[in-house]
């Protein structure tokens, strides 16, 4: 897909998607089933809930609202090869990423699935309050840095957020398969 044709309104309405699935999904699963882990190093599907709902919120969606509050992008700040290639792509290549294991990186297990339904809500939410405010900026807007991607646009942000949703569908699947709720 061409990823100067993609609109904030094709961003919002790809989300929207994506989080019904998780919304539905979490219908069949019990409170019990979100917190078993395949094993220690492995997170449970609540804990990949949390994860996805704590970088859209605190990672993707403050990133986007710094581009939104700045005047000009970081000088000598390029968007790197692994960006450009994720954007052409319109995804994460299909592959697990692997996080360190430490507290820093792992996500807490939640208790019921009444915290993950309220927190998907609220990544809805604050994407439909940061939609407007990504179409009035410029196209030429700021950007912010991504430690790996490097610099990204306030609508860059956002569909990263986007990806990383679509991207934990197979982890998701994985985790019903290990449940046996498939």
């Amino acid at each position: 897909m061409d990823e100067n044709r993609i609109t904030v309104k094709d961003v919002l309405s790809e989300l929207d998607y994506l989080l019904a699935i998780y919304n539905t999904s979490l219908d069949h699963y019990s409170d019990s089933d979100i917190r078993k882990k395949p094993s220690e190093e492995e997170w449970s599907l609540g804990q990949m809930y949390v994860h996805l709902i704590q970088t859209a919120l605190h990672v993707y969606f403050e990133s986007v609202k710094a581009c939104l509050r700045q005047t000009e992008s970081n000088p000598g700040v390029e968007k790197s090869a692994v960006a450009k290639e994720i954007f052409e792509l319109g995804g994460f290549p299909p592959r697990k990423i692997k996080v360190p294991a430490s507290p820093e990186y792992t996500p807490a297990n939640p208790q019921t699935k009444v915290e993950l339904y309220a927190g998907l809500q609220s990544v809805l939410e604050e994407a439909m309050l940061l939609a407007p405010q990504i179409e009035a900026q410029p196209e030429a807007g700021t950007t912010v840095s991504h430690g790996r991607l490097g610099a990204l646009s306030a609508m860059e942000w956002f569909r990263l957020a986007v990806m990383h949703f679509r991207h934990h569908l197979a982890q998701k699947q994985a985790l019903e398969r290990y449940l046996g709720l498939e």
